[in-house]
């Protein structure tokens, strides 16, 4: 089985590649076909889009994830990433409140902004870049104080209780802030419906009806459109550290 890369990739978004650059890929390939069992391949192979390609040609690689480590430090994170999940009857509605939440919360608390990416599937992924690439351990564990302030101030919308998949609330992950964990990068093609994971701008968020909102055919028009929003967003946010967090 062969896949060649979609016609959007990786040129287009060089931005978004060069702020992920170096990081060790992790990619997914489906032997038995794109309906089976998908296995995930975590290697020290630095991101470039010679690599990518390499992958995608030479492993039949279809999906890539990382959990944004810097080149010397795979427990330096250059970005912190708030996962919301909708589990099943949660509507995408729901979920676009809970990033609103998220975000508010964010800067509320910290001054902190976040770039959304619809998922591809059912929910909505957070990357917070940070110019101070902290350790993965004091992140994750103030994301968590985070997402659990959320929780107290919002209890019917998010949760953060394993295994609790019929409570109506869309449900916040910090785990992949963690070496050799991880979620799928901007611009990653999903297997399943070949949906793209999408970079928003905010003020755009609210027009979508789904996180499957880009096909890999959209996205050419996409970025010729307004470009890889990714990077313009993590430019406009600009350099903002962790340093500087208080403690929740």
């Amino acid at each position: 089985m062969g896949h060649g890369p979609p016609s959007y990739f990786p040129g287009n978004y060089g931005g978004t590649i060069a702020s992920l650059s170096g990081t060790p890929i992790v990619f997914v390939n489906h032997p038995n076909g794109v309906d089976k069992q998908r296995i995930f391949h975590v290697t020290t192979v630095p991101l470039s889009v010679d690599k990518l390609l390499w992958l995608i040609h030479a492993k039949y690689a279809i999906e890539f994830y990382t959990w944004a480590p810097t080149l010397l430090d795979v427990g330096a994170l250059r970005f912190g990433r708030i996962l919301l999940e909708a589990p099943q009857g949660v509507d995408f509605v729901t979920v676009k409140l809970a990033g609103l939440a998220m975000r508010s919360l964010l800067f509320d608390v910290a001054k902190l902004e976040a770039v959304p990416l619809l998922d591809g599937g059912k929910g909505i992924a957070l990357w917070i870049p940070f110019a101070d690439t902290p350790q993965a351990e004091p992140l994750r564990a103030w994301l968590h104080a985070l997402c659990k302030r959320a929780v107290a101030l919002h209890p019917d919308l998010v949760s953060m209780a394993y295994n609790t998949h019929h409570d109506g609330r869309v449900h916040l992950h910090v785990e992949s802030n963690a070496a050799g964990r991880y979620s799928a990068v901007p611009y990653s093609l999903r297997a399943q419906g070949l949906t793209v994971c999408t970079p928003s701008h905010w003020e755009e968020l609210g027009t979508f009806a789904s996180a499957k909102a880009f096909r890999s055919d959209a996205i050419p028009g996409r970025l010729q459109s307004i470009g890889d929003v990714f990077s313009s967003e993590v430019k406009l946010i600009g350099e903002q550290c962790f340093a500087g967090a208080p403690a929740i």
